[in-house]
């Protein structure tokens, strides 16, 4: 469910004096538009939040006022008291009516879309790089980057199946980017500790097996991976829980992702790593 960023639109934030149903809204505003609005709670019972494509290639005051008209004439109803158009449009003498608005362009959200896969990218290359040229093997450069990608995939995949389910905003714009970058960089972080730990078993234990070393590096981290995840959990459940509409998918994304993270940290990471050394000591052999 892309959000603004990516697809283009304007959104405008509207306050009621009441509660009101956002199906009968969407209803109501589908007779004036061609293409009803997406319309969806935003905090409070008595504010929605409407998208709309109608007309986002033109841009101008007569544009602007048409679709403020045909807004207005599709929610006037739902407010209790009275409210002229010039009390909808502006909160300067009035709390109610259209709080915020935002557009984006089509053209706009195409970049936005293509520099926010950029950013993905760029970062899992530079940390790819980064732990190769840290561990001095490429093996734990692709082991760790495997990991984060898998925690990438099963935060967007959460937000693919949830939008319809859960009762908050779950769009995928710049702030659930935001969130899978710094899912990344907290992952990578528990990923670094096993791997040093794995770094200094074969220094330490030359003559154990791979599969003892590593398994012996994750078993001598994995409290210290728990009690940091677990905490941070906690932090995130507890801004879920209490925060405010606005920041509730960010968390969400950043929730998934830190449980997924902790799972490839401990899980995959070093299996990964296991499987690509181990194949490369059998191809030695081999030559040999």
């Amino acid at each position: 469910n892309y959000g603004i960023d990516f697809q283009g639109g304007r959104t405008y934030v509207i306050r009621f004096d009441q509660p009101v149903n956002t199906a009968e809204v969407r209803a109501s505003l589908g007779q004036q538009f061609p293409d009803a609005p997406e319309v969806k709670t935003f905090g409070p019972s008595n504010q929605i939040k409407v998208t709309t494509k109608y007309k986002i290639k033109e841009d101008n005051d007569e544009i602007k006022n048409e679709i403020i008209g045909k807004l207005f004439d599709g929610t006037k109803q739902y407010f209790k008291e009275d409210i002229s158009i010039k009390e909808f449009q502006s909160t300067e003498t009035n709390p109610l009516g259209v709080i915020s608005s935002e557009i984006v362009g089509p053209t706009m959200a195409k970049d936005i879309q293509r520099d926010a896969v950029i950013a993905l990218l760029v970062g899992l290359l530079v940390i790819f790089i980064y732990i190769g040229l840290r561990f001095k093997k490429w093996q734990f450069g692709l082991g760790g980057v495997a990991a984060l990608a898998h925690d990438a995939l099963i935060a967007i995949g959460a937000f693919a199946l949830f939008h319809n389910i859960l009762p908050f905003n779950m769009e995928v714009d710049q702030s659930f980017i935001a969130a899978i970058l710094t899912v990344i960089g907290y992952s990578i972080n528990a990923t670094v500790v096993i791997y040093d730990r794995v770094r200094e078993y074969r220094k330490l234990y030359p003559k154990r097996t791979l599969q003892e070393q590593i398994n012996g590096a994750i078993n001598s981290t994995l409290s210290r991976t728990v009690n940091s995840s677990g905490t941070t959990l906690v932090v995130l459940l507890m801004m879920f829980i209490f925060g405010g509409e606005v920041i509730r998918g960010f968390i969400f994304a950043l929730l998934v992702g830190v449980a997924a993270g902790t799972f490839s940290s401990v899980c995959i990471s070093g299996t990964l790593l296991y499987d690509l050394m181990k194949r490369k000591e059998q191809k030695e052999l081999a030559k040999k």
